[in-house]
C-alpha cells in the first residue's frame, strides 16, 4: 500500500474455540487497537486477538475493563472499552469510557513519542499504556541518600575569632523536618553578600536581632572581616580576610556547624533506568555533569541535567517546532474523536464505587456508593484541556525561534557562563508574529471561545440539577469554588466575543488587542525613530519624581555584584521638566515599557532595574 493512505479493515478471522478480540500491532495483544482510519507511514504487522470469553453485550465489554482497571492492567481494559464503543457506538456508556479511553491513549501516540524524543532527547519511552502508568518507568538505577549531621568544632588561636560576633542561621532541612543551624562570626557593620564555595549566602548584621545570640568577648561591631564558617565537610572552614578572599582554614571555637552531606546507593531492584535520555558530546565531559554532586550517575539529578542539555541541544533554533508537534500530538485526531464521543451522550453513566477508589477519585465523588457522571462533568474535562490547546495555539502565533547555542556554556562553562549579546532577540524577531499568526491567533480565538462556553454551560447544568445525580461532596466543592469563577469566565468570554477590555481584580486586559497577531513582539514594547527603540525611565531619588526617555545603545549585559544591568544611553529630552541633568544611576530605577499601558493596567506594567 502507498505511505500515507489508509488500511482498509480485514475480514473478521475466526478460529477453533476462541473468539476474535480485535487488531494489535503487537502479538501479545497489549497496545492499544489499531485504528484503521490511521494513516500509515511506515511497515508494521497487524495481529489478530483472541480471547475464551464471549462478549456479545456492551456491558460485558465494560464490565470486563473495569475488571482489567481494578487489577492495573490499564492497557487491556482500555482495550476493552474501545471494544465496547465499536460494538455499538449510540450507547453512552461506551461513549463515556471510550471517550476518556482516547484521551489517555494519546500518550501512546506515535506523534507523542515522536515529540518526547525529538524535543526532549528520551529514548526509552515506554510502549505500553500500562509501562507508563507503572511506578517503576520513571524510576532511576540509583536513590539519594542525604546524611546530615551536627559537629561542634573548637577554636585553637582565640585571636581570630575575639571581638567577633557571632550569628546563627538556617542551613538546610532533614528528612524528619528539624532546621539544624549554623553559627557564623561576624565582624561587619554592614548588609554583605558573598559567595561560599559555589553557594550563595546573605548575611544582614543587625545588633538588635541578634542580640541574643551576643556574648561579653563577641560584641564588638567595627571593622569589615568575615569569618563563616564553612558548611562543606570537603574544603573544611575558612574565614575571609579585609578584600573578602579566603585567606586560610582555622579551627571554630563553640560553633554549631552542619555538615550537608550528599551520597547515592544503588537500589535493590534490577538497576534498570527510565527514562532514557540521549548524552550530549559536548554535555559529556562537562563540569555540570560529571561534578561531584552527579558523578555522572543516572540519579534524579542527573536526569534533570539531561532533560534540560537535551532541550537546549534539541531545540537550538527556538521553540516554534516544539509548539507545532506538541499541538499536533496532543490535540490532533485522537482528541478530537474523544470530544466528539463525550459530546454526544444523551444521559449519565454509572461509576462503581471501587473504580473510583482505584483512580483515587474519591476526594471528589466519594466511594459510598455509585457515582452518575453525565455529559456535564465529562465536558468539563475536556474543556480544561481545550484552554491549554488555545494557550498552545495562542503561542503558535509568535515566533518563539531563537539561537540558544550559547546557553550551552551554563553546562560546559557555568562560572564564566554570561548572555551572549551578539544574539540580538530583536535582529531574530522574537515574538514578532509569525508568517501564518493571523490563522493561529484565529485558532485560539476559537478555541477559547469554545472551552469557555462549555464550562458555562455545564456549570449551569449541574448547579440547576434537582434530581439527586451528584454526590454531596462533589457539590459542595461546587458551591464552594465555582461561583465566583463561574462569574470570571463569563466576564473573559462576554470580553473575547466582543474584543473589549475585561477587569480581573487588579488587572485590566484589552482581549482585542491580546489576539492581535504579534502585538507583544518586543519592538512593539519599544517605541521611538528611526527604528530605534527606547525606554521610559521613572526615577524617585527621595525629594522629587521625574521621568528620562532612555535609548537603548546596545544589548550587553553586564555583571555588576548580584545584579544584571542592560547597558542604556542617556538622551538629553525629559519627559517632565521636573528634573534635568545626569540620570542619578545610583538610586532605584523603574523601568517602564512604553505600550504596555495600553493594553494592561497593573503593577506588571513596571520593571525595575537597580
Amino acid at each position: 500500500m502507498a505511505a500515507g493512505t489508509t488500511l482498509a479493515k480485514p475480514a473478521e478471522p475466526t478460529k477453533s474455540g476462541s473468539y476474535f478480540a480485535g487488531w494489535y500491532t503487537d502479538a501479545a495483544a497489549t497496545e492499544s487497537l489499531y485504528t484503521f482510519s490511521k494513516k500509515v507511514t511506515a511497515d508494521f504487522t497487524l495481529y489478530a486477538a483472541w480471547s475464551t470469553e464471549k462478549l456479545e453485550e456492551v456491558n460485558d465489554y465494560i464490565q470486563k475493563g473495569i475488571t482489567y482497571l481494578l487489577n492495573k492492567q490499564f492497557s487491556e481494559g482500555l482495550n476493552m472499552f474501545e471494544l465496547a464503543y465499536r460494538k455499538d457506538p449510540t450507547d453512552d456508556k461506551a461513549k463515556l469510557y471510550s471517550g476518556l479511553t482516547q484521551l489517555a491513549m494519546i500518550s501512546m501516540s506515535d506523534e507523542v513519542k515522536t515529540l518526547i524524543r525529538d524535543h526532549f532527547g528520551m529514548t526509552s519511552y515506554p510502549g505500553s499504556i500500562n509501562a507508563l502508568l507503572s511506578d517503576s518507568w520513571f524510576d532511576t538505577a540509583y536513590e539519594d541518600v542525604h546524611t546530615v549531621w551536627i559537629d561542634e568544632y573548637e577554636i585553637s588561636a582565640t585571636s581570630l575569632w575575639s571581638g567577633y560576633v557571632r550569628v546563627a542561621g538556617r542551613v538546610v532541612d532533614t528528612a524528619d523536618g528539624d532546621v539544624p543551624c549554623a553559627s557564623v562570626y561576624v565582624k561587619s557593620p554592614n548588609n554583605t553578600d558573598m559567595f561560599i564555595n559555589s553557594y550563595y549566602y546573605s548575611y544582614y548584621y543587625d545588633t538588635s536581632f541578634y542580640s541574643k545570640y551576643l556574648t561579653d568577648i563577641q560584641q564588638s561591631d567595627t571593622g569589615n572581616y568575615l569569618l563563616p564558617v564553612s558548611v562543606d565537610p570537603n574544603d573544611g572552614s575558612k574565614y575571609y580576610n579585609d578584600d573578602l578572599g579566603i585567606d586560610k582554614p582555622f579551627d571554630a571555637k563553640n560553633v554549631v556547624c552542619t555538615n550537608y552531606c550528599d551520597s547515592y546507593k544503588i537500589k535493590a531492584s534490577n538497576g534498570s533506568n527510565y527514562p532514557g535520555f540521549t548524552l550530549p558530546e559536548w554535555l559529556e565531559n562537562s563540569e555540570v555533569y560529571t561534578n561531584s554532586l552527579f558523578k555522572g550517575l543516572k540519579t534524579t539529578e542527573t536526569l534533570s541535567i539531561l532533560m534540560l542539555a537535551n532541550i537546549v541541544d534539541l531545540n537550538t533554533d527556538g521553540f516554534n517546532g516544539l509548539v507545532d508537534d506538541l499541538i499536533a500530538g496532543v490535540f490532533g485526531p485522537t482528541f478530537t474523536e474523544a470530544c466528539s464521543r463525550i459530546n454526544s451522550m444523551t444521559a449519565a453513566v454509572d461509576i462503581p464505587a471501587d473504580l473510583i477508589g482505584a483512580l483515587r477519585a474519591e476526594g471528589i465523588l466519594g466511594t459510598d456508593e455509585t457515582v452518575k457522571v453525565g455529559k456535564d462533568e465529562a465536558t468539563a474535562i475536556i474543556a480544561s484541556l481545550k484552554l491549554f490547546k488555545g494557550a498552545l495555539q495562542w503561542l503558535q502565533s509568535y515566533n518563539l525561534n531563537y539561537d540558544l547555542s550559547w546557553t550551552k556554556k551554563a553546562f560546559t562553562d557555568p562560572a564564566s557562563f554570561e548572555f551572549d549579546s551578539s544574539i540580538d532577540p530583536f535582529v531574530q524577531n522574537v515574538l514578532s508574529a509569525r508568517p501564518n499568526g493571523s490563522a493561529f491567533m484565529n485558532a485560539a480565538n476559537a478555541t477559547f471561545t469554545e472551552a469557555l462556553t462549555e464550562i458555562l454551560t455545564s456549570y449551569s447544568n449541574i448547579t440547576a440539577d434537582t434530581n439527586g445525580n451528584y454526590p454531596e461532596a462533589f457539590k459542595n466543592e461546587m458551591e464552594k469554588y465555582c461561583d465566583k469563577y463561574a462569574e470570571m469566565v463569563a466576564t473573559v468570554l462576554n470580553a473575547i466575543e466582543n474584543k473589549t477590555k475585561c477587569s480581573l481584580g487588579a488587572i485590566s486586559i484589552d482581549f482585542g488587542k491580546f489576539f492581535t497577531p504579534g502585538y507583544f513582539a518586543l519592538t512593539n514594547f519599544l517605541t521611538g525613530s528611526n527604528g530605534t527603540p527606547e525606554f521610559y525611565v521613572y526615577v524617585y531619588d527621595g525629594y522629587q519624581d521625574a521621568f528620562y526617555k532612555l535609548t537603548v545603545a546596545n544589548y550587553k549585559t553586564i555583571s555588576n555584584s548580584a545584579w544584571s544591568y542592560v547597558s542604556l544611553a542617556v538622551d538629553t529630552s525629559i519627559i517632565t521638566d521636573v528634573v534635568s541633568g545626569v540620570f542619578p544611576f545610583d538610586s532605584y530605577e523603574y523601568i517602564k515599557l512604553v505600550g504596555l499601558d495600553d493594553f494592561i493596567k497593573s503593577d506588571a506594567a513596571v520593571y525595575y532595574l537597580k
